[in-house]
């Protein structure tokens, strides 16, 4: 059960954002608690504009600070080589297009030849670590064709450079595997689990009993993955079926993946 402690009174040396927050951590260290922003799940306010307000109020600077959940479920996953092997190929597809209009050209133009929608890859990295994987994910799954019939022209071709069709490599050898295409299909449900609870923790009128319910009900769909897939993992295995071809792409797979994608689902 939760239980309220005092921490105690401070004194606010300014009467503005900086002072509160300042003034906050001064408490919090003083009563023993170092490392509280690590731990810290929700906040509580008055109301006032220098606690709320959107740009520079008290939640607004604790939220650029305190990742949360975010964090929290990079935490639990940081071990899993696969999950590192898809964060390399998705930085990767962004520094590909990114720095290289040449490359961002072809690949439109290819889209256009193919009457295939799509979407220039995006940067993984920034503060919020969940919607930036989430929204990643999403467009590589969208412009999965047209990106992987574009990484096979770039190998095939000697005009880029050594380091180009290298990492270019490596991301056809990551997007051409089963098993990591069943990985990164769980993940998207995985992290729209996540997602909805993260939005539900960041309401400004969430009560505990509210936060509770939000973990239980994470908690049971993330449990109901293991006897049966969410969408898009079971989007994907319609689609491919007991075959080899994913949005036209032939994809290395071996016999025994599905029952070891099984034995892994329930390790985690």
């Amino acid at each position: 059960m939760p239980v309220n402690r005092s921490v105690g009174v401070v004194e606010l040396q300014k009467a503005d954002a900086n002072g509160a927050s300042a003034s906050i951590n001064t408490g919090m260290v003083e009563f023993g608690v170092e490392n509280w922003k690590s731990q810290t799940v929700a906040f509580g306010n008055d109301g006032t504009s220098v606690y709320v307000g959107r740009l520079n109020g008290v939640v607004a600077k604790l939220r650029v600070e305190i990742p949360w959940l975010l964090l929290s479920v990079l935490d639990a996953l940081k071990d899993e080589e696969q999950l590192k092997n898809v964060q390399e190929m998705l930085q990767g597809l962004y520094k590909h297009y990114h720095y290289s209009p040449k490359a961002l050209c072809e690949l439109k133009e290819l889209a256009q030849l193919l009457d295939e929608k799509i979407n220039k890859p995006v940067n993984l990295r920034g503060t919020r670590w969940l919607p930036h994987i989430s929204r990643a994910l999403t467009v590589m799954i969208k412009s999965f064709s047209v990106i992987s019939a574009h990484l096979e022209n770039t190998i095939s071709e000697n005009t880029s450079s050594v380091e180009m069709r290298g990492r270019t490599r490596k991301s056809v050898n990551v997007l051409s595997n089963f098993r990591n295409l069943l990985f990164i299909h769980l993940m998207l449900d995985v992290l729209a689990v996540f997602t909805a609870l993260r939005l539900l923790f960041q309401r400004d009128n969430i009560v505990i009993s509210a936060a509770k319910d939000g973990l239980y009900s994470t908690e049971l769909q993330l449990g109901a993955m293991i006897a049966r897939p969410g969408k898009n993992l079971q989007d994907f295995l319609d689609e491919l079926g007991d075959g080899h071809i994913y949005k036209g792409v032939t994809l290395k797979r071996m016999p025994n993946d599905m029952n070891d994608f099984i034995r892994f689902m329930i390790l985690l």
